[in-house]
């Protein structure tokens, strides 16, 4: 039995992390029965990030992409099996984009966004002791901006974040095309990866920029309310219209 750590669900969410939403919908996909684990303290946690599994309590793999792995090795993902070494590729290529590039224009607009900011610091850091919650929100915070500088897209200013934002979704929004799914009309692993971040960006009932961009993209709007509908029924579209 496979134990999924993860954040809780927060903003019409299963999860507020991208990397969460995509592994929960790769077992979902794959019909690999699992249960969700929400008391994961993420200082504690493998790497120190989330999500990671734990098999049958004995086995813990950190990292989405080393869990799809881990899957396909033991046999019990073969979703995409059907996809040519070119389309693999492809997946590749696009989940770098996604978790590289995309993902981090994401956590600037969140976290740098001096109006998302209270919401996320309530849910986040809504059960530390009152001292503690005082202080820690703030240092996590000065992180982000750090770690953004370091990545190189804290560097630039939010007329070229949009800038990059637009590229990266019209990119998606071309390759989708009218496919049902990214590479066809079978769904594959790629699709968690896509509909993480689309998800985080079009679900959330609060206003960004980056939602602002994703919006002028009905078709990535729809390939999302698809997947919600199949996989993630009590999330999704129906807030979006509220």
């Amino acid at each position: 039995m496979i134990e999924l750590f993860q954040y809780p669900p927060a903003f019409n969410l299963p999860s507020p992390s991208p990397f969460c939403v995509k592994l929960e919908l790769l077992l979902k996909m794959a019909s690999i029965p699992y249960s969700n684990r929400y008391d994961a303290d993420v200082r504690k946690a493998p790497k120190a990030k989330l999500p990671y599994i734990v098999i049958d309590g004995k086995q813990t793999i950190a990292d989405s992409e080393l869990i799809l792995r881990y899957l396909k090795d033991s046999g019990q993902f073969s979703v995409d099996e059907w996809l040519s070494d070119a389309q693999k590729a492809q997946c590749i290529a696009v989940t770098r984009l996604v978790e590289d590039h995309l993902y981090w224009l994401l956590v600037d607009d969140r976290w740098l966004n001096d109006d998302v900011w209270p919401i996320l610091r309530d849910n986040f850091f809504a059960g530390l002791p009152p001292i503690v919650k005082s202080i820690v929100p703030g240092i996590v915070r000065k992180q982000v901006r750090k770690t953004l500088y370091a990545h190189g897209l804290g560097r630039h200013s939010q007329a070229e974040l949009k800038y990059f934002a637009e590229r990266d979704l019209a990119a998606l929004d071309v390759l989708l095309g009218d496919k049902p799914y990214m590479m066809g009309e079978r769904i594959c692993s790629v699709d968690a990866t896509v509909y993480g971040i689309l998800s985080s960006i079009y679900y959330p009932d609060f206003d960004t920029p980056l939602k602002a961009i994703a919006l002028d993209h009905p078709n990535l709007a729809a390939y999302s309310d698809r997947i919600t509908g199949q996989f993630f029924s009590d999330y999704g579209r129906r807030h979006r219209d509220k």
